[in-house]
């Protein structure tokens, strides 16, 4: 990982990728079983997680008004179902589940679970930018980190434009 007194600099050949996968697959599995969860009951089985939010983000789960329903959507929770106190504006709306596998869900999601996740990076040749967030699934991190150099330094920005 990062060099203590560096904060986020480091060189390619220390980071850890063992650690960061192991995290990473901890993240996915602490996902999928609450994304299972989340699919039979329409409830969320830890107040502390919410894997609805991330499964919105990631487009596995929409929302609909029941009667846009389609005979594709084959799981479904009612909101007046699943929440109470609902106000007359939300009582015919649904969320609705992809029925993804978890060998789908794997190639197609596993590298949102990564700890460190970028959208663009500096390489030798220019920036190189990712088109949408779904494009963690097409390895955008790991195409940084297997085409650069082991004495490449790696500089982490946190930042929001």
């Amino acid at each position: 990982m990062p060099h203590e007194h560096n904060g986020d600099i480091c060189r390619v050949k220390d980071l850890d990728l063992y650690t960061i996968r192991k995290q990473q697959y901890e993240e996915i599995d602490k996902f999928w079983e609450n994304w299972k969860h989340l699919k039979k009951t329409g409830k969320q089985q830890n107040p502390t997680y919410n894997p609805r939010d991330i499964a919105i983000s990631l487009g596995l789960l929409t929302i609909k008004d029941s009667k846009d329903l389609s005979k594709n959507d084959k799981i479904y929770h009612k909101w007046k179902d699943t929440c109470n106190n609902l106000s007359d504006n939300f009582t015919n709306k649904c969320d609705v589940y992809s029925s993804i596998g978890y060998k789908s869900f794997i190639k197609t999601y596993k590298s949102y679970f990564c700890p460190i996740r970028t959208h663009v990076f500096l390489d030798k040749n220019g920036w190189v930018e990712s088109k949408n967030i779904m494009e963690y699934s097409d390895g955008f991190w790991e195409l940084a980190i297997d085409n650069s150099d082991q004495d490449d330094i790696l500089v982490i920005i946190d930042c929001y434009l």
